[in-house]
């Protein structure tokens, strides 16, 4: 017989099983051909199979004391064909080219061509080139999929793998659970992860990640997202967001960007904004929201910092915006007190720089605020009058600066705003 690398494999299987179970040379002649098995003392097996018909299939039986299977070998076609290895009990293998190393009832179906199963018990691999490699009750049912270990888990997803665990699922095309139990990457989510912990859960969310904890959960097109871990914190319907601890923290109203470090009971539906803290919640972009616990509901008692800009070229008044637009809002019933830090600029190589802090303190339910003065500094030649605040509406706080130069310029500002709801 040629000597070909697969048959190589299965003389080292072979020479173990000879080694221990046989003590000298035998021969024996059956329906298929003659069979030469010999263990000689230095280690060595020689294997010769020599059927009565080249093109007859070939079948390799070694039997223990007691007559039962311990290992077969076929292949199909003509004698120097790639075969089928199949070790261990009622194992069934019905692929070609595929090979179960060991174990108790692991099943290869017709459709699972060139897949393998290294062991373990009621594990199934039914698709092209799938992998199981040990475990109990673990199925691969799609192309290219792989589970190395574990307890009943599945993957049904193209290019799927589960490292091990227990009742994770990977549906999903090309998705991957490390480990853990109960976690799942449903079927319309392309390339998930979930590292480990329990429960989590991505749901047609392309290229989301989740780290690990317990029943956080990834869904409603939530593309490129990231949960760390923590407990029950969602992602819904955001796109490129995080949230990387924490617990019942939750990103969602179609913003993008937006994160939340940790903390406990946060929200953000924002464009790029950040919650933190304890029931805080930021819902304008940029936002920068921090509470630590609320009166009533979330976000009534805490603090919102934000940043706009804008440019002028010409003398007038103009209206800091967010990026993208809009103005700072916030529900009617509220008090605060605002700081603002502002600069602004000429453009090029002027030197004329101008900068300082303004203090306002509002309450929108007969619209009206105090200046608390402002304190300015100037390098160069003075370009703008500070900016004030006036309340265009019960729920609106705008910012303007007047130029009093015609030079472009870059106006920034932050504004740091202390809310509360009046009870």
């Amino acid at each position: 017989m040629e000597d070909t690398p697969f048959l190589r494999y299965v003389y080292c299987i072979i020479y173990s099983i000879v080694m221990y179970g046989y003590t000298a040379p035998r021969k024996r002649s059956t329906m298929y051909g003659d069979v030469d098995v010999a263990a000689d003392p230095i280690n060595k097996l020689n294997l010769v199979v020599t059927p009565p018909d080249i093109n007859t299939s070939k079948l390799l039986t070694i039997t223990n004391s007691t007559g039962s299977q311990t290992l077969s070998l076929t292949g199909d076609g003509d004698i120097n064909s790639l075969g089928k290895l199949t070790i261990g009990n009622a194992e069934t293998n019905n692929a070609q080219y595929s090979s179960i190393a060991g174990g108790n009832g692991n099943t290869i179906s017709i459709g699972g061509s060139t897949s393998f199963i290294g062991g373990g018990t009621t594990n199934t691999a039914s698709n092209t080139s799938t992998v199981v490699a040990g475990g109990d009750t673990n199925v691969a049912s799609n192309s290219f999929a792989a589970i190395v270990g574990g307890q009943d888990n599945t993957v049904t997803g193209g290019y799927g793998f589960i490292g091990g665990g227990a009742f994770n699922q990977v549906n999903g095309y090309q998705g991957c659970v490390v480990g853990g139990n109960g976690n799942v990457i449903a079927t319309a989510c392309a390339n998930g992860s979930i590292v480990g912990g329990q429960g989590n859960t991505i749901v047609d969310s392309d290229h989301g990640t989740i780290g690990g904890g317990f029943s956080n959960r990834m869904d409603n097109f939530s593309t490129y997202g990231t949960i760390g871990g923590g407990n029950t914190n969602y992602l819904n319907n955001v796109t490129t967001s995080v949230i990387a601890g924490g617990s019942n923290n939750t990103i969602s109203g179609s913003c993008n960007g937006a994160s939340i470090p940790g903390g406990e009971l946060n929200t953000c539906t924002g464009n790029y904004s950040v919650a933190s803290g304890y029931k805080s919640k930021a819902t304008q972009t940029g936002e920068q929201a921090y509470a630590c616990g609320f009166f009533a509901v979330l976000g009534d008692c805490q603090r919102s910092t934000y940043w706009l800009r804008i440019t002028s070229a010409a003398i007038g008044t103009f209206t800091y915006l967010f990026d993208g637009g809009g103005e700072v809002s916030y529900p009617a019933g509220y008090t605060g007190t605002c700081k603002i830090m502002y600069n602004s600029s000429k453009s090029g190589a002027f030197l004329d720089c101008q900068g300082g802090v303004r203090r306002y303190t509002f309450q929108n339910f007969s619209n009206t605020f105090i200046d608390d003065g402002a304190s300015n500094g100037t390098l160069g030649v003075a370009i703008i009058n500070p900016p004030v605040m006036v309340m265009p509406s019960a729920t609106t706080l705008r910012f303007t600066v007047t130029t009093v130069a015609a030079s472009a310029m870059r106006h920034s500002i932050c504004v740091e705003v202390y809310w509360m709801k009046r009870g």
